[in-house]
């Protein structure tokens, strides 16, 4: 009784903690608030301990009193934790830049991230001094390594929200807030002063390097844009696919391929376990989880693929230790974790949030639906129906929100699909494997792959084409979306409650012979 109440209250501690997160990004805090927000919540707490077990048992109305108070207890002191980080978090350009926007600026930092080339420049994320962040936008024709220095002169801006054109605008000032950018210099002129040096620097350009060695053998082995789907498929990277494509695939409701998101680290750490095999037990498991680590750093470390990396390691350490997982503490963990990393994801990254939406509702929903579709004698077609069903639902709030596209074919079009993702990935690295090593007979090596990604895309562009596949609703506030999770939320408990009764019911009777 003890241990489930405090995994219970674990949970109400990370569910309370994130909003708090996004409280203290969106709004101010009032430090009086949160002494005695902090005050009531010891208070409750500590008058919730003092009641015993054996008052408990002997009073049944005293025992939910107890719950009431740890619960109160913890909403009372993880909220304003919550609000402390996100605040503590900068929120706006420096001092020392505010007062040159608008001009002419010269400065020398160091690049941070991959460079993200794009067909007219590439996006450097140049950090000068100790932790300001200035996105600088460079001539596509020059070449740019992790870890390097750079002098960079041009008229500093900064971001600006921007109209989408179905009556909703993208702020990409927020966007960028998550990475700690409030500023941009948007046509600069760029030169290096000084290579990457040290350890970590040259570690990360190698892999930065190999990620681009394999991006180039996937173009030796496939055509576009197969070979763009292909590398958005194992990198995540959506910036080379193209505006047509990128909207196929949204209205298809399969943009999610493309993007590195828990499913695929869990399929790629699946392969590297596989790929490690003949290794003991613990030296497999680890490498796996370095592995992983090491991809998702090499691809952009985005939201998502973060979240589903954390837990993938989890899942590595509890197999590697012979420990039970257990997926829901496992992401309340992660969630805690990432927010603590980076406060702005959970208010600013729609990847962030629809990760978090989909992998509860995967987690609990899957099992009861599966057990409603017994009469599908398939297993696996059970799995990706189920799947297909209850992500959609899941996001299907966030994206009316976000974008407003009603994706109509998403649930057919992502049962067609599902199942083709892990061959389309395994067949695709080996293409680009065989492109780097035999660059001429790349093309043999990518049939299988191209005739994988044909079918994919085939797909998206039929469904994109169906009737009432653009479906764009109207603008729709916050609060609505608030209360379809609402009734997502009471329909899946109604739901998990008949499921448990059900089960119980088809036990055996323990006093029968």
């Amino acid at each position: 009784m003890i241990l489930a109440l405090r995994g219970k209250l674990f949970f109400v501690c990370s569910g309370v903690f994130a909003v708090g997160i996004v409280w203290g990004t969106i709004s101010s805090i009032s430090i009086p608030y949160l002494l005695l927000s902090e005050f009531i919540g010891a208070l409750c707490l500590l008058v919730g301990t003092f009641i015993s077990d054996e008052a408990e048992i002997l009073d049944a109305n005293l025992a939910k009193r107890k719950i009431v108070l740890l619960v109160l207890g913890v909403i009372f002191i993880s909220t304003p934790i919550g609000e402390v980080r996100a605040a503590l978090a900068p929120h706006a350009i420096q001092s020392f830049l505010a007062t040159q926007i608008n001009s002419q600026v010269e400065m020398t930092g160091t690049i941070i991230s991959d460079p993200d080339i794009r067909e007219k420049n590439q996006q450097l994320l140049v950090r000068v001094g100790h932790a300001t962040n200035i996105l600088v936008f460079a001539s596509v024709f020059s070449h740019f390594t992790y870890g390097e220095q750079v002098h960079f002169s041009g008229v500093l801006t900064v971001p600006t929200p921007f109209d989408t054109g179905n009556g909703r605008s993208f702020r990409y000032d927020n966007f960028l807030a998550k990475k700690g950018v409030f500023a941009i210099v948007p046509r600069a002129n760029v030169y290096e002063v000084a290579p990457a040096s040290g350890i970590w620097n040259t570690g990360a350009e190698m892999l930065f390097e190999f990620k681009h060695i394999f991006v180039t053998g996937v173009s030796h082995a496939l055509p576009n844009p197969y070979s763009e789907l292909a590398r958005g498929l194992l990198t995540g990277d959506q910036h080379g696919l193209g505006d047509s494509l990128v909207t196929i695939l949204a209205s298809s409701g399969l943009i999610w391929v493309v993007v590195l998101s828990g499913y695929h680290v869990t399929l790629i750490a699946t392969g590297v376990l596989k790929l490690f095999e003949v290794l003991p037990r613990r030296l497999k498991y680890m490498l796996a989880g370095l592995s992983v680590i090491a991809i998702v750093f090499a691809t952009g470390a985005s939201a998502p693929s973060i979240r589903g990396s954390v837990m993938a390691c989890f899942t590595l350490f509890a197999e590697a230790t012979h420990r039970k997982y257990d997926a829901l503490r496992a992401l309340a963990v992660t969630l805690i974790g990432v927010l603590l990393w980076s406060p702005f994801l959970l208010a600013y990254d729609s990847g962030f949030q629809m990760s978090v939406v989909v992998t509860p509702a995967l987690i609990l929903a899957v099992p009861i639906l599966e057990s409603k579709l017994l009469w599908i004698k398939s297993g696996l077609l059970r799995e990706i129906i189920s799947v297909s069903i209850v992500a959609q639902l899941a996001c299907l709030p966030l994206i009316l929100w976000q974008t407003g596209e009603l994706g109509v074919w998403a649930i057919p079009a992502n049962m067609l699909v599902m199942s083709f993702v892990p061959v389309a990935m395994v067949t695709t690295f080996f293409a680009g494997v065989a492109g780097v090593v035999v660059p001429m007979l790349a093309p043999v090596a990518g049939l299988p792959a191209f005739c994988i990604l044909y079918y994919v895309l085939g797909v998206a562009k039929f469904s994109a084409a169906l009737p009432f596949s653009d479906v764009i609703i109207p603008p729709i506030p916050f609060i609505a979306v608030l209360g379809m999770y609402a009734f997502f939320i009471f329909v899946l408990y109604l739901l998990t409650r008949l499921h448990s009764e059900n089960a119980s019911q088809l036990l055996p009777n323990s006093h029968s012979p």
